[in-house]
């Protein structure tokens, strides 16, 4: 049905959702830190527990399930991964650095951690003050001008950089964080309201689906923050389970779902 057609050929529009989600939550687990050297690194070390184990089984499972399709699948070439390849995957720097992906998912990881990196160290700059409101004047002002230098792309007015650099995706990540200073002091509401507004407005303009799913995802967090529902909407068993793990459903869906489709057009 051309219902369903619609539906699976913008399924790649997951990844603007998991972009505002990312900012909501980084946002979430950094709002009432005071940001430093060593903050920063203990962030850095959990941001890395968390999301490498995960991430290298999929590399291991993607080249495990390539080299096998190699052997089993008559003409197929096998893939020649090398060092360099496989060492900057470990550090989320194959696009920066000109290596394709071993897992086409794998370019959105590069982008999530120059995020958090940077989110983290804008706070650092403001001198964040997690008493005062909005984190001190400097760390207000500090993200505004962030948020608007993330404007140029959308707008199409940024300059086109080295491909794997954040800048052209920054928004989706500042939108999540704005809808939740937002939801914690309406006093920012407005500055956000301003800011999705351009980035909606510029995105109907230039039929951006990309950007207009970042604006549609971090207002309806607003909404939802707002009418007291972060806690009870969709709390559903079997929602909340395949939330906690859809992490690694999303780095292994792509070679999961290829083997199985071979396998089934194979018989």
């Amino acid at each position: 049905p051309y219902w369903l057609q619609i539906s699976l050929d913008h399924g790649n529009l997951g990844v603007p959702v998991f972009f505002v989600l990312s900012g909501f939550v980084i946002a979430h687990s950094l709002y009432e830190q005071r940001m430093n050297l060593n903050l920063l690194g203990r962030f850095t070390l959990r941001r890395s527990l968390r999301l490498d184990p995960p991430y290298w089984v999929a590399i291991a499972l993607t080249i495990g399930l390539s080299t096998l399709a190699s052997a089993v699948v008559k003409g197929r070439p096998p893939n020649d991964y090398s060092l360099g390849q496989l060492v900057a995957h470990l550090f989320y720097l194959q696009d920066i650095l000109g290596y394709g992906n071993i897992n086409s998912v794998f370019w959105t990881l590069c982008f999530e951690i120059q995020f958090y990196l940077v989110y983290a160290i804008l706070l650092a700059v403001g001198h964040n003050d997690p008493e005062a409101r909005f984190n001190g004047r400097r760390t207000a002002i500090v993200l505004v001008i962030a948020g608007l230098v993330s404007l140029l792309w959308p707008l199409g007015l940024g300059p086109e950089l080295q491909p794997g650099l954040f800048p052209p995706l920054w928004h989706g990540f500042l939108l999540g964080v704005g809808a939740y200073w937002s939801w914690r002091d309406r006093g920012a509401a407005p500055v956000f309201a301003a800011y999705a507004l351009i980035i909606g407005a510029s995105a109907i303009a230039h039929s951006d689906t990309f950007s207009l799913t970042c604006v549609m995802t971090s207002v309806s967090l607003f909404l939802v923050g707002a009418t007291d529902r972060l806690c009870t909407a969709w709390n559903w068993r079997w929602l909340q389970f395949l939330g906690a793990i859809s992490y690694s459903l999303y780095l292994i869906h792509n070679p999961i779902t290829g083997a199985v489709f071979r396998a089934g057009f194979m018989m």
